[in-house]
């Protein structure tokens, strides 16, 4: 089940989007490098970039999160909708 529990502004979804979509592109990049039969160990600042750009996102939702008073749900996540700025609660 989905929810719409709030809403960002344009600025807050261009942050939480240039964060989104380096850390997807940072992923499909590992994938690549995994189906080809090289190792992502081998880039070890691509491997601290992920882990940087992971906790930046956990804590643009959280703050966000804390600030907006969102609805919350057991083992449920928030997503948002980058055209809208609509958060959307999935439980």
């Amino acid at each position: 089940m989905t929810k719409v529990v709030g809403r960002v502004s344009p600025e807050e979804t261009k942050e939480v989007l240039a964060i989104h979509s380096r850390k997807v592109a940072l992923e499909q990049i590992s994938a690549n490098l995994l189906s080809t039969g090289g190792s992502v160990l081998d880039h070890p600042d691509m491997l601290t970039e992920l882990g940087t750009l992971s906790i930046k996102l956990d804590s643009w939702w959280q703050k966000k999160a804390k600030q907006y008073n969102w609805e919350s749900a057991p083992n449920g996540n928030w997503t948002i909708d980058f055209d809208s700025g609509d958060i959307v609660l999935n439980y």
